[in-house]
């Protein structure tokens, strides 16, 4: 299978990550799937994601709300295009800032929850429909570029619904992180087919700058609990302790609101951060003028 940024015929097979068919590209270094999923694996796969039982937490909300923020005084958008929006949480912030939202989602139960709260539908999937001449200001692309074999195709199409000074803020787990490193292929976000590309802040720039977009910022974040926990599970600890999701959302509302935890929860991420490891990388692009 070629590479599915910069189309290469060069991959060297990934030694341990066999169940997931990992290998790196030796031209542009992603890291990808080398079997294209069928049709039935990725409907089997999808169809048991319960998509209306996902209640945020209050540090999460709160986390949203800063990088929204922090999103939003990039550019100052009058509107925002959220791919994926699941139940609307970046667009709810951006709502509350003053602009138009639109969305696209690839589940119809999800549309109408976005719908409700005001936020225009434009589309199920990748490829939105806007009316004609609209053009948007910000693209909220979160968690999905990973799950995709056709990052070009589709980063090429969002510099097209971009306005001259349009950004696209993207989020997507990060293969360098100090978590992969340690529990290798257990690490929670390698899941063939749910997920077919993953990349580290280098590669992620590197496609970016391919597709026509520079850097406004680039960082990773966070030490996932959510991971760890998966990964103890998967070894056979704690395998039976159905209250381990909300154990580690407790953990990190304690991380948010005891100053001794917020501190080092703060240092933790500036180290990871420095050295490249969290978790997550979370990144801002301007369109190329």
């Amino acid at each position: 299978m070629r590479c599915p940024v910069c189309q290469s015929e060069k991959p060297k097979i990934l030694k341990g990550y066999e169940k997931d068919f990992l290998c790196k590209c030796l031209n542009c270094s992603l890291i990808y799937s080398n079997k294209k999923p069928t049709s039935q694996e990725l409907e089997d796969t999808y169809s048991k994601y319960n998509y209306l039982d996902n209640k945020h937490p209050e540090a999460t909300i709160k986390k949203v709300s800063n990088i929204s923020k922090r999103v939003f005084s990039l550019n100052k958008p009058v509107n925002v295009l959220d791919i994926g929006c699941g139940d609307g949480l970046y667009l709810d912030q951006f709502k509350s800032f003053g602009c138009k939202t639109y969305a696209t989602e690839f589940n119809e139960r999800l549309t109408k929850i976005a719908e409700e709260k005001g936020h225009e539908i434009v589309g199920l999937g990748l490829y939105p429909e806007l009316k004609k001449d609209l053009l948007v200001d910000t693209i909220i692309f979160t968690e999905i570029i990973e799950h995709i074999n056709e990052q070009v195709k589709c980063l090429n199409h969002f510099k097209k619904l971009l306005s001259k000074n349009g950004i696209i803020f993207i989020t997507t787990p990060n293969f360098s992180a100090l978590e992969r490193r340690l529990f290798k292929k257990d690490w929670e976000y390698l899941c063939y087919p749910e997920h077919l590309c993953y990349f580290s802040t280098k590669t992620l720039n590197k496609t970016m700058e391919r597709c026509g977009f520079r850097k406004l910022f680039s960082y990773t974040e966070g030490i996932s609990m959510a991971a760890i926990i998966i990964y103890l599970q998967r070894k056979g600890y704690n395998n039976n302790d159905n209250n381990l999701e909300r154990k580690s959302q407790i953990i990190q509302e304690l991380a948010s609101e005891r100053p001794i935890l917020r501190y080092l929860k703060n240092q933790t991420n500036f180290f990871l951060n420095a050295t490249r490891l969290g978790t997550k990388i979370v990144a801002a692009y301007a369109k190329n003028n």
